[in-house]
């Protein structure tokens, strides 16, 4: 019941924001509000523009927002303005006083009662940042009004010393009274608006600034890394714990330090990288740490790409699930070439053979690895010129020649010695696996010269004593559901069949498949609350194409649009 009263509490405060937007809004230029205040104000004792009714009403809206988030500067500062609200009704009595005295002591009351709700702090990086916009609102007051009012004296009504201006400056820009101001002119008239518009747009962006949330355990520097490493060998379980050690991740950490998860965020969506990664045995104590952690910072949680692990164990607090692929997978002690399912791979191999492709393992750290790199890198910007949309990230890995840590890195080449292909391959479950992250090959590769690196990579791993290898996620893959009903697997069997001019599925699909995995594997998106919303699809391809969903957009458009011009030409 609580719980119910505070929020009706922080509606409250934002209808009292939009209330004075609607003042300011609809009669800017109209003399309507002073006809409809009147029967409730003594406007001659108001000194109050319609300029500050729109700015207190956004300032609180915002405010507002962040009160919902529980944030401890939005509640001070609602504290201080109901405060301030009280203060100025009881000085002003109008008709209307006792219910609005009733209705701002009444937010008052049950925001000092609930005020351990409001927990999450500000960073004090942000808190420097507000103190930077409030100092050159400062600049922007003493330096650029006071000057600028000085020399605008012949458009002002009456000829003022320094210190009435200063005076009459702070009275415009706090309280909107610009009795001082003649507005005969043009001049005066865009100046007096830019010099108060300017100084509310800092005011703004300094409190939205010092709102801005604590993020836990955030990582800080590459320690976090370091100290993320070792868990993610040992425990990650997941092809894809790996990405964990890249540098687009935020950090998630136990209290003792057990358990990992690497995520990031779009808007209050936390998005993870695959699943949880710490033993068995601290799977749900981890979970309900991670549950406390959401909640606090007021986020959702949508996880990628996961396992059946520990599945049960998101069931059991309340995960919602979809299905979202197949892994590609082969056991390393039964895959060889034999059979009819893998004889474009085995032809294709064996035409490398006879061309005089060789396989090797390059090592980052030997005296010839910088030559061996500088064609690579050749091969991955050609690659990249002949893409038609933005390089994902997020649950794709990176080269990372510069940082190898446990990475392992196959390049196939000719006999004069040009790179032809490469593949990056990252280890999961204790390095008892190995998944094919980055496969890349020039455009005028001879046949077999990727294919031969897959397999004699598995051969090597193998020979190691290493269990299994994958090619990785097959996306949309198989994701019919037995439930007709249910909207996201129409959904994604929809853009698996028909939106490949923004991703080819099937073709990455299909070159997966010819190397005859040994068995497929089902990857899943855990989200909680449920049902499964466009709050979690955004989040999907926003983490993976962060500031370029414009971009890729266009060029999807652009692609179908070929597309259907080509298929009428023909």
């Amino acid at each position: 019941m609580k719980r119910h009263l505070l929020n009706l509490s922080i509606f409250a405060y934002m209808l009292l924001g939009i209330r004075n937007i609607y003042f300011a809004l609809p009669f800017s230029y109209y003399d309507l509000d002073e006809e409809i205040l009147a029967h409730t104000f003594n406007l001659s004792m108001l000194a109050i523009h319609h300029t500050l009714y729109l700015v207190t009403g956004i300032l609180m809206v915002i405010v507002a927002f962040y009160l919902g988030r529980r944030q401890r500067v939005a509640y001070v500062i609602a504290l201080l303005s109901l405060i301030a609200s009280l203060a100025g009704h009881l000085s002003h009595v109008h008709p209307l006083t006792l219910p609005f005295v009733l209705i701002d002591a009444t937010m008052l009351i049950i925001l000092t009662l609930e005020s351990k709700y409001f927990r999450i702090k500000s960073q004090p990086r942000n808190i420097k940042n507000a103190l930077k916009y409030l100092i050159f609102a400062s600049l922007v007051y003493s330096g650029f009004i006071v000057t600028g009012l000085f020399r605008l004296q012949s458009h002002l009504s009456k000829t003022a010393s320094i210190a009435e201006i200063i005076l009459e400056s702070g009275k415009a820009l706090f309280f909107m009274d610009n009795s001082l101001f003649v507005t005969h002119t043009f001049t005066s008239r865009l100046f007096e608006r830019t010099m108060i518009g300017a100084f509310w747009c800092l005011i703004g962006l300094s409190l939205i600034a010092v709102l801005r949330p604590l993020i836990l355990y955030p990582v800080l520097s590459r320690n976090e890394k370091n100290k993320a490493r070792p868990l993610v060998v040992k425990y990650g379980e997941n092809p894809t714990s790996y990405l964990a050690l890249e540098s687009d991740k935020l950090y998630f950490f136990t209290k003792d330090g057990q358990g990992v998860c690497a995520y990031t965020t779009v808007g209050n969506v936390m998005t993870l990288c695959g699943d949880i990664i710490c033993s068995d045995e601290k799977a749900e104590e981890m979970i309900r740490e991670l549950l406390t952690f959401a909640d606090l910072n007021h986020y959702d949680i949508l996880m990628m790409n996961i396992t059946d692990r520990f599945k049960s164990l998101y069931e059991k607090y309340g995960f919602g699930f979809t299905k979202c692929g197949e892994d590609a997978c082969f056991d390393l002690s039964l895959y060889d070439l034999k059979g009819g399912e893998v004889a474009k791979v085995r032809a294709a191999i064996n035409h490398a053979t006879k061309a005089g492709i060789t396989v090797s393992e390059l090592d980052p750290y030997s005296d010839t690895a910088d030559a061996i790199i500088l064609q690579l890198k050749a091969i991955t910007d050609e690659w990249l010129k002949s893409k038609n949309s933005p390089e994902l990230v997020f649950m794709l890995g990176k080269n990372n020649f510069e940082d190898p840590m446990d990475r392992r890195y196959f390049y196939s080449a000719d006999a004069a010695g040009k790179v032809l292909a490469y593949c990056v391959f990252n280890p999961y479950n204790d390095k008892k696996g190995y998944i094919a992250e980055i496969t890349r090959r020039r455009q005028d590769a001879p046949q077999g010269a990727l294919e031969k690196i897959i397999y004699e990579a598995f051969m090597t791993f193998k020979s190691e004593g290493v269990i299994e290898g994958t090619m990785g996620l097959s996306p949309l893959y198989n994701v019919n559901s037995d439930n007709q009903s249910e909207i996201t697997p129409k959904l994604f069997n929809y853009i698996y069949d028909h939106m490949t001019s923004f991703y080819n599925f099937k073709a990455l699909h299909h070159a997966k498949e010819k190397y005859a995995p040994t068995h497929w594997q089902t990857r899943y998106y855990a989200y909680l609350p449920k049902p499964f919303s466009l709050k979690y699809a955004y989040a999907i391809v926003r983490s993976q194409v962060p500031g370029k969903l414009t971009a890729l957009a266009f060029d999807s458009v652009k692609s179908y649009l070929t597309g259907m011009w080509s298929k009428d030409v023909h």
